[in-house]
């Protein structure tokens, strides 16, 4: 997401509040914390007109990183609801493993290939977009396809979702992502840190 932080929606966030059955109170409590501070500051001893802070929570806030926590909670469960309502949308692995996302610093989503299913992926993108406030970012957003893949297909994904294409081996979150046997050099930059 772009400027994750920065751009969350507060109404949405008390809606989703609500939703995890948290009290009127506790909701009221986060209203005024986030809904802007005011100061007053001492200048020789008297003090001075009153500044506002429009957003109340500064980033690094322990309960601000919570009420970010629960709006990726309800992206990650309209990911699941869809996946569940579009079997095909699963990437078939070997191990018969079916896993639609992946939530940690960012999150990664497994798909097939199928176009149908990517047009509702973006359109579940899009709504959580647009109720969250939030954005996700293009320019750090990329897709991976099996080796085997045929251009058509790889040119079908690009115009779907428009993201940018990459290759395997990667750097994910500063660990390397491959296929196949392990490659010490692939580690280089993990073990010099």
């Amino acid at each position: 997401m772009a400027k994750a932080y920065d751009r969350l929606e507060w109404g949405f966030l008390y809606k989703i509040m609500e939703r995890m059955g948290f009290s009127d109170t506790w909701i009221h409590l986060t209203k005024s914390c986030v809904e802007g501070c005011w100061f007053s500051v001492l200048l020789n001893g008297e003090a001075t007109a009153s500044l506002s802070r429009p957003e109340g929570f500064v980033k690094g806030t322990h309960y601000l990183l919570f009420l970010f926590v629960s709006a990726t909670e309800y992206f990650a469960r309209s990911l699941d609801h869809l996946f569940r309502q579009n079997s095909k949308m699963y990437y078939s692995m070997k191990s018969k493993i079916k896993a639609s996302h992946l939530a940690y610093a960012d999150d990664t989503i497994f798909t097939s290939a199928w176009r149908p299913g990517l047009v509702k992926l973006m359109a579940t993108i899009a709504k959580y977009e647009a109720l969250s406030g939030q954005l996700v970012n293009i320019d750090k957003s990329s897709f991976i396809v099996a080796k085997s893949m045929p251009l058509l297909v790889i040119q079908c994904i690009k115009n779907v979702i428009g993201f940018m294409m990459k290759h395997l081996p990667i750097t994910y979150l500063g660990a390397p992502l491959y296929t196949g046997n392990k490659k010490a050099s692939l580690f280089t930059l993990l073990c010099n840190r």
